[in-house]
């Protein structure tokens, strides 16, 4: 999967494609990626049903230390706690995703929608070329977030892109990823993204979140390995350097991040608290380095 903007965290879930006929949902749902989670059904009220019960999106309480722990007030939050992100990877049962035809005999998707629209999922309603100015007017009134002609030829690949852009968007728009993303501007830049996806890719990452302030990454992928992306800015590296230099680090460690070959990955609270002469057993070795905002980052994979 490719990431066009990245969210605070991600993991598998559930989309839902529900039609009366069930050859033409087969058919699509060998298109998609990650289709083994793409369950497909004919009845309306069993896809209720469904969605009503399975976990709904984390809220932003979750990962912040707050002066009220009933009411989150942003004016006093006193920090994030990103290692909190990994426990939602328990709450994988969520639909991401519905699908749904417009036309079908027990009820009709506008009044399927109707009926579901508290639920969080991105909901796509699939037309025929006559029903398209219900579509638009079921689009504008916002009870859907997409529709789709099934007459075109190139369905198959529409629907399967739109499908898997709505996975990533049902993580984007949750409360928790607008609350980071708000003073974190580097994941939008253009070379953190192509290292982001290059990472994903060489490492098969299946699920992320994001492990600190600047926008390092701890993932995991389809056999349970975990994977860091760290970024540590220049201004950051020269003040373990000096850290480094006032409690007499080896002259080895030095030169290796003075010449920005290897940086140390304070990354965890287990490595946050090692001292100097500890730090050589939580450095890595620089992947690569890019401008963002007038000052550099370095990165590596770990």
């Amino acid at each position: 999967m490719f990431f066009k903007k990245i969210p605070c965290f991600y993991y598998p879930t559930t989309v839902i494609m529900l039609d009366d006929n069930m050859s033409f949902l087969e058919n699509i749902r060998m298109t998609i990626d990650d289709f083994e989670n793409i369950l497909l059904f004919d009845s309306p009220s069993r896809v209720i049903e469904f969605v009503t019960a399975a976990n709904s999106i984390p809220e932003c309480a979750d990962i912040l230390d707050s002066i009220d722990s009933d009411e989150v007030d942003f004016d006093n939050v006193l920090s994030v706690d990103y290692e909190k992100l990994a426990s939602f990877f328990k709450r994988e049962n969520q639909v991401s995703v519905l699908v749904v035809d417009y036309s079908m005999p027990e009820i009709n998707g506008v009044e399927f929608f109707e009926r579901v629209k508290e639920i969080q999922s991105k909901k796509i309603m699939l037309t025929g070329e006559a029903d398209t100015t219900i579509a638009l007017e079921v689009f504008n009134n916002g009870l859907i977030d997409k529709f789709l002609t099934k007459d075109i030829s190139s369905i198959n690949t529409v629907l399967g892109e739109c499908i898997n852009d709505f996975k990533i968007k049902y993580f984007l728009d949750s409360k928790i990823n607008t609350f980071l993303s708000s003073f974190n501007a580097i994941k939008d830049d253009s070379n953190y993204l192509s290292v982001f996806n290059d990472w994903i890719k060489l490492y098969g990452v299946v699920k992320f979140h994001q492990a600190d302030e600047i926008g390092s990454m701890i993932g995991i992928d389809s056999v349970l390995k975990t994977h860091t992306f760290y970024l540590l800015s220049e201004n950051k590296l020269q003040d373990y350097i000096k850290v480094a230099e006032e409690n007499y680090a080896s002259s080895d460690l030095l030169d290796q991040f003075v010449a920005r070959r290897k940086i140390p990955i304070f990354i965890n609270d287990g490595n946050k608290s090692l001292s100097v002469k500890d730090w050589g057993k939580i450095v890595g070795e620089v992947a690569g380095e890019f401008e963002f905002n007038n000052n550099r980052y370095y990165y590596c994979f770990a």
